[in-house]
């Protein structure tokens, strides 16, 4: 029988922070612990911490705000679809990020493969490193573009 992890993709800078902080997942009963760092920035020289968790679930990332962390976790959900381990696999990213070439890329490739482990979380705060996202990069409705692709939509 094969065990039931789930998989993290962390790019939302300020989320990748918060799974570092504590040690903890508000309230389920996830616990992390630091076992290296990345740089987060080349300006103000921050380090972030990347995380395990000894309880199945795993951040397996921790990308900024580059795009990254939704192709690691469609590389992931792939990878647990192929082997049939029935492993989910989550990524969390920021609207700002959106802007980024590789998470429409990924989201194509997620929807041709028929990803159906896959949850993709959006913290939609309208804002990313230089404005809000309407003066920087207008996104319209995500739930829109989300369903596009074939993804379930929920608020």
């Amino acid at each position: 029988m094969m065990r039931s992890i789930i998989r993290v993709a962390i790019s939302a800078g300020a989320l990748a922070l918060l799974s570092a902080c504590g040690g903890s997942d508000a309230g389920t009963g996830v616990r992390a612990s630091v076992t290296g760092t990345y740089q987060l920035s080349t300006i103000n020289q921050q380090s972030l911490p990347f995380t395990e968790s000894s309880s199945g679930a795993v951040v397996k990332v921790t990308a900024g705000t580059l795009g990254h962390g939704l192709s690691v976790g469609v590389g992931l959900a792939l990878a647990a679809q192929r082997h049939g381990t029935g492993q989910r696999c989550f990524a969390v990213i920021g609207d700002g990020e959106m802007d980024e070439g590789p998470i429409w890329e990924a989201l194509l490739f997620a929807a041709h493969f028929k990803l159906d482990n896959l949850v993709v979380i959006v913290d939609e705060n309208r804002f990313q490193a230089m404005g809000t996202t309407e003066e920087v990069m207008a996104l319209g409705s995500l739930h829109a573009k989300f369903e596009a692709f074939g993804f379930d939509v929920r608020r």
